[in-house]
């Protein structure tokens, strides 16, 4: 950059370097790296393998930013999160090292890989990362198995969102969530030629309405026989919502 004063560049570039430590490359010199399988793999010659994908902290800052600064990187990153899916089953939410943490909620992971491809972004394995994304998106994971897939799939596919009294945390934060990813994938399957997938997932991503209280004009919990949760504190913290309160994701 330039322009500012010497203290300002300094700044900024000890910002930026913060923003890339993660993810990490996993890979060794030699190109081999541990999968989620538990299996040694070696990765594609050219390319990295990389782990530690904080994704509901980084879609919606660090992937843009990588998809315009690195965008080598990233499509590492994007096949590497196809891997991830190819080896361990599922498509990861929170990847730590080799393993599935199942941590916070949504599917940040596919609005990341989204991004990436209609930045532009394309050596990686579109339709083996399509494969994960639509499952995760549509289906629940099989029972006994080390990962999540977004909570509570059988009431969003009954009640088009997800009820308060059938999660122990989150449900309106997951809803809104699920939303963007499947808004994401509604335009990634247009790119792509999947019209009828665009349509399913575009009206997936109008449930987020279905938690919003046209009365007091809040987003808010609700159980799974449509009635409002009671004592709704917009300033409450955690009250049906991640890290956040009410207020907070009403700017969804």
């Amino acid at each position: 950059v330039s322009g500012g004063t010497a203290e300002e560049r300094r700044v900024f570039y000890t910002a930026l370097y913060h923003s890339l430590l993660m993810p990490s490359r996993f890979d060794d010199s030699d190109g081999r790296y541990l999968g989620f399988d538990g299996q040694i793999h070696t990765v594609a010659s050219g390319h990295h393998a990389y782990t530690n994908f904080s994704g509901w902290d980084i879609y919606r800052s660090e992937i843009p930013l990588l998809a315009m600064i690195e965008p080598g990187r990233m499509q590492d990153m994007a096949q590497s999160v196809v891997l991830m899916y190819e080896q361990g089953g599922w498509f990861p939410r929170w990847p730590q090292i080799n393993l599935y943490t199942n941590d916070m909620v949504g599917s940040p992971l596919s609005i990341a890989l989204a991004t990436a491809w209609l930045d532009g972004l394309h050596d990686f394995n579109i339709d083996k990362a399509w494969e994960g994304m639509l499952k995760d998106a549509t289906e629940a994971p099989p029972p006994g198995r080390p990962y999540l897939g977004e909570k509570a799939m059988e009431w969003i596919n009954r009640v088009h969102y997800v009820p308060d009294d059938k999660v122990d945390y989150g449900s309106v934060s997951e809803i809104q969530e699920d939303a963007l990813a499947y808004a994401s994938l509604s335009r990634l399957a247009t790119v792509l030629g999947k019209t009828r997938d665009a349509k399913t997932l575009y009206d997936r991503a109008l449930y987020y309405r279905n938690v919003f209280d046209p009365n007091d004009r809040y987003f808010r919990p609700r159980a799974a026989d449509g009635s409002w949760v009671p004592g709704f504190n917009p300033a409450r913290y955690e009250l049906g919502f991640v890290e956040s309160s009410g207020w907070q994701y009403q700017s969804f």
